[in-house]
């Protein structure tokens, strides 16, 4: 089955090899203002580099009928910085937002059938934040991976089979 860190990854190779990401980083929303200097990688390690692909764990999320696919969602950021009299944003909003579209379209390649298939359908939002010095401005959207791969208890490793203990009343 498809895992966090292989979905991490792929975030990273996307960062990495698109030519308008310059740094990525894996957290919380928190984690945007606390020590960012350890959570980047990309063009700079030792400082964030705009614009930022910043990933957020969202949930985990096993359906309630049978064969119900496992789903698993990412928040996604696309932020660049802003200029102080704001006279970029509607710029930064059109570029990040273009940025949004091609890691969309780069997980949504067949070659990924095999592990996951992302909804089709991805809703994004304007976001601002002022976790750095200066404002940063970008879209805010949720990448949803529906799991390939059946829940194969006979996988579980275990060191006997788990039981019900049977219970006598008084």
């Amino acid at each position: 089955m498809f895992t966090h860190n292989q979905a991490i990854d792929l975030f990273k190779q996307v960062a990495t090899k698109h030519k308008q990401i310059n740094s990525m980083g894996v957290g919380g929303m928190d984690d945007l203002a606390v020590d960012v200097n350890l959570l980047y990688v990309g063009a700079n390690e030792n400082k964030v580099t705009f614009p930022l692909l910043w990933v957020v764990p969202n949930n985990f999320v096993i359906g309630d009928t049978m064969g119900a696919v496992p789903q698993i969602s990412y928040d996604i950021l696309i932020l660049d910085q802003e200029y102080e009299d704001m006279s970029n944003e509607q710029e930064i909003l059109s570029d990040t937002l273009l940025i949004m579209h091609d890691v969309y379209a780069l997980l949504t390649d067949p070659k990924f059938r095999d592990h996951f298939i992302l909804e089709r359908k991805l809703n994004a939002k304007p976001i601002n934040s002022t976790a750095f010095d200066e404002i940063s401005v970008g879209w805010q959207a949720t990448f949803t991976f529906n799991l390939r791969g059946e829940r194969d208890r006979c996988a579980v490793p275990l060191d006997s089979a788990i039981t019900i203990t049977q219970t006598t009343s008084v």
